[in-house]
């Protein structure tokens, strides 16, 4: 058996991404990459969430860096922490989850408080595909849709609905078979607070941050003025990037 054969084609064009599959494979997989645009355009989602990671510089906030070092090992100097690849980020899990328990307000409703949601479970049906907008479910907030990745390999499990310090929170869960479970809530209403220790990158003009809470990987973005949330405990940064870099723009009423 050739030594990556367990591997799913989401998993070897990941590895081909950030140049960490093998020669022989990479050169069989370029071949068929060629010979498909669908695994030519998979293959652009995973690059470009490649460079999106490997540009995320998160950096501890300045006031908060005595309180910092008093809670975890005693050190003169504020470091800075460089997350260049996807494994890189449960390096600084420990460090911000101690800056988002001393930075963030208490009982203000803010993207973690959102992020818990999307971590919870679901207590309504999976929405149906939408028969108008073939790219999105029936379900939306505020005419913002929730995207359908049952072509991506994601299909829909369940849903439900909260209440969030006045906000109306609709969060769909999706689950994959390489990357396990993911939960995409959507803030009805102005936008969410966010956690200071995040870094804001930039992907066709859409700015996501990316940040660590509750045991999880985080991304938030904004959507037509709504607060946009993808939390899992297992899935990495990259997978979260490249599902917010696809949800798609469409809208419906």
């Amino acid at each position: 058996m050739a030594p990556h054969d367990d591997l799913t084609i989401e998993e070897r064009l990941a590895r081909l991404a950030d140049a960490s599959l093998p020669e022989p494979e990479r050169e069989s997989l370029l071949r068929a990459v060629a010979d498909s645009p669908e695994l030519a355009a998979r293959l652009a989602e995973q690059e470009r969430a490649v460079r999106l990671v490997r540009g995320i510089d998160v950096a501890a906030p300045a006031g908060l860096a005595a309180a910092v070092a008093a809670r975890s090992a005693p050190r003169a100097k504020r470091r800075r922490w460089q997350l260049t690849a996807p494994s890189a980020v449960a390096v600084t899990a420990g460090l911000l989850a101690v800056i988002f328990a001393l930075a963030l307000p208490g009982g203000s409703p803010d993207v973690l408080s959102a992020a818990h949601l999307a971590l919870s479970r679901a207590t309504l049906p999976a929405p149906a595909r939408s028969a108008v907008h073939s790219a999105t479910l029936t379900t939306a907030v505020d005419g913002v849709a929730f995207p359908d990745w049952e072509g991506r390999g994601w299909r829909v499990t369940g849903a439900r609905v909260d209440s969030l310090g006045g906000h109306t929170v609709k969060t769909v869960f999706y689950a994959s078979a390489e990357y396990a479970d993911v939960g995409y809530s959507i803030a009805a209403g102005s936008p969410l607070a966010v956690g200071p220790a995040t870094r804001t990158v930039v992907d066709y003009g859409v700015n996501f941050e990316l940040l660590r809470g509750d045991g999880a990987t985080i991304v938030t973005w904004l959507r037509d003025g709504h607060t946009c949330v993808l939390a899992s405990r297992r899935a990495g940064a990259s997978v979260l990037l490249t599902l917010a870099s696809a949800a798609s723009p469409a809208s419906t009423a």
